[in-house]
């Protein structure tokens, strides 16, 4: 005997695809590369290399905090996306190390790009960008949200970041 599918509702409902229209990036001018490191501690650039595959990392200025860079990567998005930060329904700010604890760094970004629709921050850890991509795009077809900007970023050691912002 052949089973019948189940009948759900959420199977009657037309869902809305989902498109990424626009990406940017920013990186921190300051390189620190495994040759800087082994003048600092007992180390070498083969050492980290073999181990961790990292030949450099990008180090923030004191002033520059998540939202910041975040910020710069929206932009170019937005450019690149060709729509006002007006249109953006969400903004989804997954990081580690935020401006400070609240409010939410996703504010300081919407504020800093001029978008006035709804800011979202979710507190993760360093591996789970693709984890926080699947949530918005799991609540994209689903909800009211036409447009959403996610953005991923992290700062070298989070008390750092914390300090900072608490001056």
């Amino acid at each position: 005997m052949k089973r019948q599918p189940r009948s759900s509702p959420r199977t009657t409902k037309a869902l809305r695809t989902v498109s990424i229209i626009g990406t940017g990036s920013y990186v921190p001018d300051k390189i620190l590369t495994n040759a800087d490191l082994s003048r600092m501690v007992d180390t070498s650039d083969d050492w980290i290399t073999t181990r961790t595959g990292i030949k450099e990392r990008r180090i923030a200025d004191k002033d520059e905090n998540t939202s910041d860079m975040a910020t710069k990567a929206a932009l170019k998005a937005i450019e690149q996306a060709k729509i006002s930060p007006k249109e953006i329904d969400l903004i989804h700010v997954a990081t580690a190390t935020p401006d400070m604890l609240f409010p939410a760094t996703a504010c300081f970004v919407q504020k800093k790009i001029g978008a006035t629709n709804a800011a979202c921050h979710v507190a993760l850890t360093r591996k789970s960008s693709i984890a926080s991509l699947i949530f918005v795009i799991a609540v994209l077809p689903h909800q009211l949200p036409q447009a959403i900007q996610f953005l991923r970023r992290e700062l070298p050691g989070f008390k750092q970041a914390h300090d900072q912002a608490l001056g």
